[in-house]
């Protein structure tokens, strides 16, 4: 028996509480028979974004509603807070307080012989 490699495609809506999805054998006219046996498929449109992100709509309503709910926004990335004010000015006096300590310790302790 040989190997036969088959493939197969899924293709869902990506609108707000839509259940439009179809899966089918990736064959040389599966395209065209999807698109005369299901309404849906024939309005269907694929949305890409500034950020690269992909979406797919099966009509008019399920790309607005995703729109209305702000899927199309960019992704806001995460930012780290430094504290500022006085907060600041007491992390910055006490590590220069550790690095003063840290500088005795290293002066002052036991004296290292090479070799041993």
């Amino acid at each position: 028996m040989p190997i036969v490699p088959v493939a197969y495609k899924t293709i869902s809506c990506d609108g707000p509480s839509c259940t439009n999805s179809i899966t089918f054998l990736e064959e040389k006219d599966a395209m065209q028979k999807l698109n005369n046996d299901l309404p849906w498929f024939k309005t269907l449109r694929m949305v890409q974004n500034s950020s690269g992100r992909n979406f797919v709509y099966c009509s008019d309503t399920c790309e607005l509603g995703n729109v209305a709910a702000g899927a199309h926004n960019p992704e806001e990335r995460k930012q780290i807070v430094l504290p500022t004010g006085a907060n600041t000015q007491q992390l910055a006096a006490a590590e220069a307080q550790r690095q003063i300590e840290i500088n005795k310790a290293l002066h002052n302790g036991p004296a290292v012989v090479a070799g041993s």
